[in-house]
């Protein structure tokens, strides 16, 4: 798309990528989002007006990291100025290794889809996209799973002891990552304690509740009692929150049942329950 005034997405990529940036931007362009990323230019305009306008006009800027992208300047000169204006999502297309400035931030892996022509950008893309730009836009995602229905002998004990916020005990979130067991333990007196909610998030000293997995962001998601009920919800997190594979978003918390699926970035947790 070009010759609009404002975008939502800015695609950042190389000119030997240029299949793949299509396929990307008709993806993006399909759920409702407007996408630069067509250069060809405009009549009477010069690349470098037209590609600056667009880049400062964009919410968001993606970029597309590949074995020939991260030898482009122009690329890294992009993706430089998106991440100083905080609108920086990198993608990545193969194994390559981003330069050395840009490595430290997550990257949304759509190695699977560049390889699959079948295969649906992933959540976490998704997910990233929607925080940054908002409600506006009409994003389509793919079926999630329906997590088991609880059998007849703790379905009432879920729904009393997970749902509502009871005088005390403790709730507690294990599961493991690349060979690392990792474990949240929360007891309910410290969420009515804390009413805005406990923080998860990688860095112990910038969150309530710590999970040090690289896939985790500083301030992940929040843990918070909705309505009397135990809720979790996403913080604008890179990799994203996830319920049972559907995303917990920020204005849309969901609940936390015994059983349920819980995945920050790639670590997942399940929900053991209440223990008094």
């Amino acid at each position: 798309m070009s010759g609009a005034d404002d975008y939502d997405i800015f695609i950042s990529y190389t000119h030997e990528d240029g299949d793949v940036a299509k396929r990307l931007a008709d993806e993006l362009a399909g759920r409702g989002w407007s996408v630069f990323w067509d250069r060809t230019l405009l009549p009477g305009a010069t690349w470098r007006s037209q590609i600056q306008s667009a880049l400062s006009a964009a919410k968001v800027v993606v970029v597309m990291w590949s074995e020939k992208s991260v030898g482009s300047r122009w690329v890294e000169i992009e993706a430089d100025y998106a991440f100083q204006r905080d609108s920086y999502i990198p993608v990545k297309i193969d194994d390559s290794s981003l330069p050395l400035g840009l490595s430290h931030v997550q990257v949304a892996d759509l190695r699977h889809w560049h390889g699959d022509p079948a295969h649906m950008l992933p959540d976490v893309l998704i997910s990233a996209l929607h925080h940054r730009l908002g409600s506006a836009a009409t994003v389509e995602r793919q079926p999630a799973p329906s997590p088991p229905p609880p059998s007849p002998s703790t379905q009432g004990s879920v729904n009393a002891d997970m749902t509502r916020v009871a005088a005390d005990g403790l709730v507690r979130l294990s599961g493991a990552a690349d060979g690392e067991k990792f474990e949240i333990s929360v007891r309910l007196s410290q969420l009515r304690m804390k009413p805005e909610g406990l923080v998860i998030g990688r860095v112990a000293a910038q969150c309530d509740l710590a999970v040090p997995h690289a896939s985790v962001s500083r301030r992940h998601a929040l843990l918070a009692a909705v309505d009397g009920r135990l809720a979790i919800s996403d913080l604008g997190s890179t990799n994203g929150t996830f319920v049972n594979g559907r995303p917990a978003l920020r204005e849309h918390p969901l609940d936390l049942a015994r059983g349920a699926s819980v995945r920050l970035g790639d670590v997942e947790l399940v929900v053991e329950g209440v223990l008094h």
